[in-house]
């Protein structure tokens, strides 16, 4: 089994996520993580267990948990590895 780690992934002004909802993104059904934390912007605390109707906002930090290849898919999807 391959085991996977929790990256942090920043969206960009330009991400497919970037003014979108969580129930939007559906990030789940589209890659196979399991969504954490938000951060909304560097200023901003940690918000756990985000909410559904959260907007995801550019520079946003999403803390997920998956395999290699759903947290690949993950940041294919919405943006760049944060090396932490």
């Amino acid at each position: 089994m391959t085991r996977g780690r929790t990256p942090l992934t920043r969206t960009s002004a330009s991400s497919a996520a970037t003014g979108r909802t969580l129930i939007e993104l559906d990030l789940h059904a589209r890659t196979g993580v399991l969504l954490l934390a938000v951060r909304r912007s560097p200023d901003s605390d940690l918000l756990p267990n985000p909410p559904g109707d959260l907007v995801v906002t550019a520079d946003a930090v999403l803390i997920a948990l998956g395999s290699l290849t759903e947290l690949a898919d993950l940041e294919t999807f919405v943006g760049n590895l944060v090396e932490s």
